[in-house]
């Protein structure tokens, strides 16, 4: 079911994703299209549960460090001017093992990372 923005817009937000029983997003054409949700039809591959497990352990991390640490990440993603966040960076870094960019940040702020040393 396609619906034009202007009918659904009175509502002052336009909603994407799984809404109740209907899955909504936007086409090329500016038209919200709306179908009804519909479960996986097979389980997932081992290598979507091997990727969905990385991400998890990844955001685990994150949830483990220290307010201090995620504040250090935040900063320097922000003084390198990276368009990312400090989460972003720090899930960049575990699921990469991204050394260079951690080395880089460090250099920047010129705090350790990965400990809560100053």
């Amino acid at each position: 079911m396609k619906i034009e923005h202007s009918i659904i817009r009175w509502l002052g937000w336009i909603p994407t994703g799984d809404l109740g029983p209907f899955t909504i997003y936007h086409s090329r054409r500016r038209r919200t299209v709306m179908f009804p949700r519909s479960p996986p039809r097979k389980p997932p591959s081992w290598w979507q549960c091997l990727q969905r497990n990385k991400f998890a352990a990844a955001c685990g991390g994150w949830a483990e460090i220290s307010t201090e640490l995620k504040s250090r990440w935040g900063l320097a993603a922000h003084a390198a001017r990276l368009r990312i966040t400090g989460p972003n960076a720090f899930l960049r870094y575990t699921l990469l093992a991204d050394e260079q960019l951690r080395s880089r940040l460090e250099q920047i702020i010129g705090k350790p990372l990965l400990t809560d040393e100053a």
